[in-house]
């Protein structure tokens, strides 16, 4: 009975290391291997994970929001090697953040009276489109119902003239107009929008709406000179009525 017991161990003994002696060269160790490696990476992942997070919270603190330090260090620390890449993305992020957060110097007030100087001298050398855009910054300095805007808008119309834009001008003569009839302001600024309006409706052949510009025009004239110009178109747009009807 003993010898059957000892026969039937040995037997089992030989078995098992015949059967291990199949298996591949260090297919234990890999798996405790593997165990302990992905047991590390959690643990590098997480400290690398807590490095991204800090120096997301420097990015918050140099940026004055949170920025792109975190989602960064997130998205690296998921992909890659462990979470090293997280730890430079975070790095990154608080670089991010000390750019965004230096004081941007504060956008320089519009000033009426320097764009219509700088206006004048563009118009002085013919730079006709410059002009236009200091007169556009000029309006932008001007409530809205300010007198001011009908100088303005007269003064675009004459720069489209001189630019041979016959439709942009009256566009900005009628704004004047508007400007004009709204606050209840016939200067001479006044006068010489109805006039650049009067003009471009000739030039476009509708002589009755020219008609009735020029004689706003000299309604609200003041200067005998401009009055006696004013009274010369209309003789002259009105003979040429008449000589059509015949």
């Amino acid at each position: 009975m003993r010898k059957k017991t000892l026969l039937l161990a040995n037997l089992t003994a030989a078995f098992l290391l015949g059967w291990a002696g199949c298996l591949p060269s260090g297919a234990w160790g890999q798996t405790d291997s593997a165990e302990q490696g992905d047991e590390e990476g959690q643990a590098t992942e997480g400290s690398n994970g807590s490095l991204a997070r800090q120096q997301d919270n420097n990015g918050r603190n140099e940026d004055g929001e949170q920025g792109n330090g975190g989602e960064q260090g997130e998205e690296g620390g998921e992909t890659g090697d462990g979470g090293n890449r997280g730890g430079n993305g975070g790095t990154g992020g608080g670089g991010h953040g000390n750019g965004r957060g230096r004081n941007r110097p504060a956008a320089k007030k519009v000033s009426y009276k320097d764009s219509l100087a700088r206006a004048a001298n563009y118009t002085a050398r013919k730079q006709y489109a410059s002009a236009a855009r200091e007169y556009n910054r000029a309006l932008t300095a001007l409530a809205e119902d300010d007198s001011r805007k009908v100088y303005v808008y007269e003064r675009q119309g004459w720069l489209a003239l001189m630019q041979n834009d016959i439709p942009g001008a009256e566009t900005f003569y009628l704004a004047a107009i508007y400007q004009a009839e709204k606050i209840e302001t016939f200067d001479k600024n006044a006068v010489n929008a109805y006039r650049g309006a009067a003009y471009c409706y000739e030039k476009e052949g509708d002589i009755s709406s020219a008609v009735e510009n020029y004689q706003l025009a000299l309604k609200h004239a003041a200067d005998k000179g401009t009055k006696a110009d004013i009274r010369k178109k209309l003789q002259r747009l009105r003979a040429g009525k008449r000589k059509k009807a015949r």
